[in-house]
């Protein structure tokens, strides 16, 4: 079956219809989650298999940080992501020429056993039934309903044989587990419900999605960003204090771990690099590309938008997340008809932190476009507000949920 085919299969739909209309019900979501699962191949559970996942959102790095962690802490890392919006991990992965988003059975096996990670998008292979039931769910409006995206959520999990599901669930009000911390908590404790009945180890982490936790948004930016970290180059108060909220999330979830030992496979500031190496080789890529493409990044023309008043900006992440997403898909299709899988033409720069004080006049964005004038136009009008009152300190973590 491929993904063009695979419509949403009656038991699926039935699943589907039935958890809107009767709300939460752990046992019902536990159902949808195994059927998504088994739709394709499902690897058995591993003692030391973990992950960290997240409800979705634009700027956090969560997704792909947190991995190189746990492989630090000596656990295996097998990952099947869909695509975010507007940058999710695999699909940043994904712009880094030759990187494989889909493994095989075998070839995923073999990836896991040589870099303790692979990290792919649901396909044909991998919870196809999830990957149908995410477009009916783009398509119907029912993203954002918390019982589906914990069936979805948890389905992958499944497939990949992870037994740690941790979770980073983002309080916004684009987000899909809630816009308060009492919303959040409360499908939290669903989620780890449901991974308990799915024989997994849950543990969720809550953040704040409300304020950027970092700098660098859309894919090109996310990639800039990660490949600051890896190796060691970031120079950017707020980045670093993202990285080690990533840190502290993938520590949390290890000392969830279940009661096996765990070799640490730190070494010392090269741990990161090494395991992104480790990645990109064996699914088909190189370090060398990855630097290549953020170079690419760098290149490309930038415009910057300049403060009109004196005061503290508030990012409006929604209307940052729609623009980037819009502008994107604008771009997926070429002239030659061509659909590029994972575009990337426009990403954003937040130059300043919240919570601090511009002057008239002060860079605020920096637009990477190569349509200027109208993508700075709506960046202008509707991507930040300057007022009286601070925003809230990014990267804080607001609660630890576990069964």
């Amino acid at each position: 079956m491929t993904i063009s085919s695979a419509v949403v299969s009656a038991p699926v739909f039935d699943l589907y219809t039935r958890i809107l209309s009767e709300g939460t019900n752990v046992s019902l979501i536990a159902e949808l989650a195994f059927l998504l699962a088994k739709s394709g191949h499902c690897r058995t559970k591993g003692a030391n298999c973990a992950d960290v996942a997240s409800t979705g959102g634009p700027s956090s790095l969560a997704t792909l940080l947190c991995p190189l962690h746990l492989i630090d802490a000596g656990l295996d890392v097998p990952k099947i992501g869909v695509v975010g919006r507007p940058a999710g991990g695999i699909d940043v992965l994904g712009t880094v020429p030759n990187y494989k988003t889909s493994l095989s059975k075998r070839e995923f096996e073999r990836t896991l056993k040589q870099a303790h990670y692979a990290h792919v998008v649901a396909d044909e292979t991998w919870a196809p039934a999830d990957a149908a039931l995410f477009r009916l769910r783009q398509q119907s409006g029912t993203q954002a309903v918390p019982a589906l995206a914990i069936a979805s959520l948890l389905a992958k999990k499944v497939a990949a044989g992870v037994r740690l599901a941790g979770l980073e669930a983002r309080i916004a009000r684009f987000g899909n587990f809630g816009s308060q911390l009492g919303q959040a908590r409360e499908n939290s404790e669903i989620y780890c419900g449901v991974a308990l009945e799915l024989g997994l180890s849950p543990v969720v982490v809550i953040t704040d999605a409300t304020v950027p936790y970092q700098p660098y948004i859309g894919r090109g930016e996310a990639l800039t960003a990660y490949w600051m970290v890896v190796t060691g180059e970031v120079r950017d108060p707020w980045l670093k204090t993202h990285a080690e909220m990533c840190e502290e999330i993938a520590s949390i979830v290890t000392a969830q771990a279940p009661s096996v030992k765990l070799v640490s496979r730190k070494n010392g500031g090269s741990g990161m690099l090494a395991s992104t190496e480790g990645l990109l080789h064996a699914q088909g890529s190189s370090i060398g590309n990855l630097q290549r493409r953020v170079e690419s990044v760098a290149e490309e023309k930038r415009r910057k938008i300049y403060s009109k008043s004196e005061g503290f900006v508030t990012y409006d992440l929604s209307s940052i997340r729609r623009i980037v997403i819009e502008r994107n898909a604008t771009a997926a299709t070429r002239s030659d008809g061509h659909v590029a899988r994972y575009p990337d033409q426009v990403g954003v720069r937040l130059l300043c932190p919240p919570g601090l004080r511009v002057r008239r006049g002060e860079a605020i964005l920096e637009i990477r476009s190569n349509d200027n004038d109208h993508v700075v136009g709506e960046f202008e009008s509707k991507a930040f507000t300057v007022g009286a009152v601070p925003s809230a300190v990014p990267n804080q973590i607001l609660e630890v949920v576990r069964p």
